[in-house]
């Protein structure tokens, strides 16, 4: 399509105006030299450099970009092959890529849920390890303590006494359980006697009492018949003959009354002795199991009432130690050398009521207050837009295993101490402000991320080397547009020693995608229709006028963006269109390297 405007050959150009004076030139030079030799051969030599410099000056206005006279102040120049390499432009902020945060670990109270700052050290003060940074109130801490002090000595007392009492109550049972073991066995013992000794003494007793009187029977017996045959003859008188038998008969009675003797015993005695012993064993028995199932009943109590009083004093002795340290936590010590630097989240930045980090201030628990950056060690956080994202590629590592290799050999080793100290010290190691070192340590770098160039806004003359370090995986979302960044970390490798967090800084990213002897022109040069599917255009001079060419893009970064048709090399194209066409604005191959983040402009509407 041809512009409606004026012809380039109303005016005469400024090749011919110079040819004109050129020729004008000689022919007053060609004159005066026929007259006058000698003042031609003068002149000769100031007109061929005259003549030169003119050449030169005419070539260099053809090659460089120049205003057109017909159009105002429109520039036009030839553009030829060369090699585009996509980059990615944003903008960052400077942090450390190793921060030690200063937390506050004052846990939340009965009363309140935060404490007040009452002493704050200056922010970008150097620091060495331990010295105080802040200092929080701690006046109802300090009270708290004290009547912590007051219960934990009670419930000391209380614990002293039962674990007393349950000693008294273990001594007392032993006692009363080894009387009743006693008494069993003597009843045993009783009994065992008895049967194997009393009772066959006894026995043997009676039956040698009856041994004796079948003697004295059977003597008196044969006396009896003796003294009969004696009156038969009238050696003896019948009254002697009868008291012999009189004594025969209390034989009779003695010997009968100790067979009786020996039926009672063994029939009776032995049966009534026997039962009465082997009931006191019985009852001595009984008593012990009585008396053990007491003495379990009385240590239980006694036991679980000591074990309680001490969970009571263990309790509240670890109040009272958190409450100690809760005084501690109120003392905030550096846990490295460095610089100090408040805290400010990105919530503060967008909010003037969010919390400030000030003397009077207050603070919760496991509120971030400062940091202490490690300054040899810094990146820029930056964000790209979704377009974009896919052509960065970041630090790749992987780990070598050799800590989990560790932790495994130590926990399987033949020592249980050693078993033991893994279990305890491997995990709580890793959580120390050097486990990030060991950590990088224990990782091998796969590949490195893209080169990125760097220029920090307070060394603007200091280009600074850097790789892409990571890119996030998951997008963030603005609150106000739906536009879509993900968080890049750039790692600056070029240690400068005046970096500081939050300084702000321009990045470049060298991506891998690269369009090789490929006709390039400026991004300015290019427009785009307005409409949601406009078409990118560019405005090239011809011998008939400045016509608008639509041309399709490839690739582009900062300064130069790729053409793939619509152009020739060597075609005069205009730098800025702007001029001819007001209502247009450049075109996504310059503001998607141009635009904060990456993002793809608005097509402007006509």
């Amino acid at each position: 399509m041809t512009l409606p405007i004026r012809s380039l050959s109303d005016k005469p150009s400024r090749s011919d105006s110079n040819g004109d004076t050129s020729a004008a030139s000689a022919a007053s030079l060609r004159a005066p030299g026929a007259v006058k030799p000698r003042r031609r051969s003068r002149w000769f030599l100031p007109l061929l450099l005259f003549i030169l410099l003119a050449s030169g000056l005419a070539a260099a206005w053809a090659f460089f970009p120049k205003a057109d006279s017909t159009y105002g102040s429109l520039i036009v120049r030839p553009f030829r092959r060369e090699n585009v390499q996509l980059t990615v432009v944003e903008r960052g902020s400077l942090e450390s890529a190793r921060n030690a945060d200063i937390v506050c670990r004052v846990k939340a109270g009965k009363q309140t849920r935060q404490t007040t700052i009452k002493w704050l050290i200056d922010a970008g003060t150097q620091v060495v390890r331990g010295q105080v940074l802040a200092r929080l109130d701690d006046s109802a801490l300090v009270k708290t303590l004290q009547e912590q002090e007051i219960i934990t000595s009670k419930a000391m007392l209380d614990w002293m006494t039962a674990r007393d009492q349950y000693d008294l109550v273990q001594s007392l049972n032993e006692t009363d359980l080894e009387t009743a073991r006693i008494n069993l066995q003597l009843a045993e013992l009783e009994l065992k006697k008895y049967l194997e000794g009393d009772y066959e003494q006894l026995l043997k007793d009676v039956r040698s009492r009856i041994l004796l009187a079948e003697a004295d029977m059977e003597m008196w017996n044969e006396r009896v018949a003796w003294a009969n045959r004696m009156v038969k003859k009238n050696f003896i008188t019948p009254t002697q003959a009868e008291a012999d038998q009189s004594r025969r008969r209390s034989a009779q009675v003695a010997l009968d009354k100790v067979k009786e003797e020996l039926r009672v015993l063994k029939d009776y005695t032995r049966l009534q002795q026997t039962t009465l012993l082997k009931s006191n064993i019985a009852t001595a028995r009984s008593k012990l199991k009585q008396l053990q199932v007491q003495a379990r009943s009385t240590e239980s109590q006694a036991l679980n009432d000591r074990d309680t009083k001490k969970k009571i004093y263990d309790k509240e002795l670890a109040l009272k130690k958190e409450v100690e340290e809760e005084i501690q936590n109120c003392v905030l010590r550096a846990p490295q050398a460095g610089l100090v630097v408040y805290y400010e989240s990105p919530r503060s930045r967008r909010s003037a009521e969010s919390p400030k980090i000030e003397v009077g201030a207050t603070v919760h628990e496991g509120q971030k207050m400062m940091q202490i950056p490690d300054l040899k060690r810094m990146i820029v956080n930056t964000s790209v837009h979704e377009a974009l994202v896919a052509h960065l590629k970041g630090q790749v590592s992987k780990p070598t295993g050799f800590l989990d290799s560790l932790k495994v050999g130590l926990l399987t080793a033949p020592s249980l101490s050693t078993r033991l100290s893994t279990i305890h010290a491997f995990d709580p190691l890793m959580e120390l402000p050097t486990s990030d070192e060991l950590r990088e340590l224990d990782s091998v770098k796969v590949h490195d991320g893209q080169r990125v160039q760097i220029r920090v806004d307070a060394y603007s003359k200091t280009l600074l080397e850097g790789r892409v370090k990571s890119v996030a995986t998951v997008a963030t979302k603005d609150w106000f547009s739906d536009v879509r960044m993900y968080k890049t970390e750039i790692e600056i490798i070029d240690h400068h020693k005046g970096l500081k967090p939050g300084m702000s800084a321009g990045v470049t990213i060298l991506t891998d995608r690269k369009a090789e002897d490929v006709v390039a022109i400026p991004v300015q040069s290019v427009l785009r229709e307005a409409g949601k599917d406009g078409r990118q255009y560019v405005y090239v001079k011809t011998p008939t006028g400045v016509v608008k060419r639509f041309v399709q893009v490839g690739i582009n970064n900062e300064k130069m963006v790729e053409i793939q048709s619509g152009l020739k090399e060597g075609e005069l194209v205009a730098e800025n269109p702007q001029v001819l066409d007001t209502g247009s604005t450049a075109s996504s191959a310059s503001k998607s390297t141009k635009g904060k983040g990456g993002k793809p402009p608005r097509r402007s509407k006509k």
